[in-house]
């Protein structure tokens, strides 16, 4: 590690909102960094002001306190920005999770639970001039932007739930769940066709590579399509289990699974097991094709009306975890 590192922060005073880390940003931020090296960025003009300042400091670590969406947003910018000007050195980054969805952090061991504490860590680490804890992940690329984990069906439908009421977190998740148990055990006892609440499918085709061609139609019913390059999907659960096996690829699951068998599946989401009801495929680049304009998520984020996305493995990107 270069002795004294230029570190620049970058915090979104919108992350974690109705959340006990909002507005933590700054001040964690400030342990690392200067008022001068922090930028508060509200806006995406903020914050393509604040990268090009960043390109032009050529800091040797960024760090990014926010959730995913924060992190997608930040890091999409940057390697654009640094994409135009090709710059060999590319900075280290420092994940603070203080967002409501911290689901790369948690792949990389880093906790949620006391950001400011994490940050102090690190800062004591580079006041003594020992080397920093790292770990590298891929980031997923797509035809505008970049991203960690991508999700169609039951990821969109809930996070459409969830973002329905104020209350944030696990608990939320929950509720969401039981409530959307109900709905399905109450069609199913009234012998009444499924409300979907949860399990409202799309309708796509998935190109693969040869040799990794799914057994499935042109435009075929899909409860879940998740891509990632990151285990973790939420609340700890490694449903992606061998999305960072195989260097330079990603891990993509689909399943026309209903409430219920989702349900009886989850030992298996939680365990890393594969299941024949649930297609998988480690791949280094794929194309999702919906039959009609489609809501997708890129890390929580919703992104709505996509007819084709075009996935492949992007750059890799070295965090400091501690």
């Amino acid at each position: 590690m270069a002795k004294n590192p230029k570190i620049v922060a970058i915090e979104n005073p919108h992350a974690g909102k109705n959340t006990p880390r909002q507005g933590l940003g700054l001040m964690v931020a400030g342990v690392l960094t200067s008022r001068k090296r922090t930028f508060s960025t509200r806006t995406i003009a903020e914050l393509d002001q604040a990268i090009d300042k960043i390109r032009n400091e050529r800091p040797d670590i960024v760090m990014v306190s926010g959730g995913d969406g924060t992190l997608k947003t930040t890091l999409s910018a940057l390697r654009q920005s640094y994409d135009r000007e090709p710059e060999p050195n590319q900075p280290r980054v420092i994940i603070v999770p203080m967002g409501t969805m911290n689901v790369v952090a948690s792949t990389l061991g880093i906790s949620a639970a006391n950001p400011e504490a994490f940050a102090k860590r690190i800062a004591a680490k580079v006041t003594a001039g020992i080397a920093l804890d790292t770990s590298h992940l891929s980031m997923l690329r797509f035809s505008d932007t970049y991203g960690f984990l991508y999700g169609s069906g039951m990821p969109v439908n809930l996070l459409e739930e969830y973002y329905k009421s104020e209350q944030r977190g696990s608990p939320r998740v929950l509720q969401v769940v039981w409530q959307a148990f109900l709905q399905e055990l109450k069609a199913k006892l009234l012998f009444r066709k499924s409300p979907h609440a949860l399990t409202r499918p799309v309708h796509a085709r998935i190109q693969l590579p040869r040799g990794h061609e799914p057994p499935v139609s042109p435009y075929m019913a899909h409860t879940a399509i998740m891509v990632g390059t990151v285990e973790q999907v939420g609340m700890g659960c490694p449903a992606l289990h061998d999305a960072r096996t195989y260097p330079g690829k990603f891990m993509l699951r689909s399943t026309q699974l209903g409430f219920f068998g989702l349900a009886r599946h989850v030992g298996h989401f939680w365990a890393g097991i594969p299941s024949s009801d649930v297609f998988d495929a480690c791949v280094d680049h794929l194309v999702v094709e919906y039959e009609s304009p489609t809501t997708v998520t890129i890390d929580g984020e919703m992104l709505p009306g996509r007819t084709r996305d075009i996935i492949t493995c992007g750059p890799m990107v070295e965090f400091i975890t501690g």
